[in-house]
């Protein structure tokens, strides 16, 4: 009976510390969007009030660049949702199964599992590399043409050397 009581106890703990995590999370992923939603709103008011010309091709570099930073920081806080949730799978000590199977002409698989928090903190975990490995350049012309958008690729540029630039100063 007291085994009883201990795991309804440590149940609850863990409950209430991953709801913890969770809220500080929506808290920190709301913060985060209405402070990114605040810096390119006025880089946009700034770009719309020039009184000479209005800049329309960065008004839409700065709109496409918002619009990715919400995706990769929306991508990354439901990677760690992902992650603490299934942690708080695996942490509990319930058993159940989780199977998945795949079928092609070529291909045949299968993957079985006893925890789905395993699944969660792994997909999770690849979501939360993706998300910090890829990178998105944004590209601004002020000459009048179109502004382009890149998706990973490096730019182009020279690599530099050690010591290479007081050699060309010289």
């Amino acid at each position: 009976m007291s085994n009883l009581k201990f795991n309804n106890r440590f149940d609850a703990a863990i409950f209430l510390t991953i709801a913890l995590i969770l809220l500080a999370l929506v808290i920190l992923l709301i913060s985060n969007l209405v402070l990114q939603y605040l810096n390119y709103n006025e880089a946009i008011k700034v770009a719309l009030d020039n009184s000479k010309s209005t800049d329309y091709a960065s008004v839409l570099s700065f709109s496409r660049a918002w619009d990715f930073a919400v995706v990769k920081t929306s991508a990354l806080f439901l990677s760690f949702l992902l992650i603490f949730s299934g942690a708080l799978y695996v942490i509990r000590t319930g058993e159940t199964n989780f199977e998945v199977k795949a079928e092609n002409a070529d291909f045949k698989g299968s993957l079985s599992l006893s925890s789905p928090g395993l699944v969660m903190v792994t997909l999770g975990t690849i979501l939360t590399a993706y998300v910090l490995s890829t990178r998105t350049y944004i590209e601004y012309n002020p000459q009048g043409s179109q502004a382009h958008y890149v998706t990973d690729q490096k730019p182009n540029s020279i690599p530099i050397e050690p010591g290479t630039y007081e050699r060309r100063q010289k």
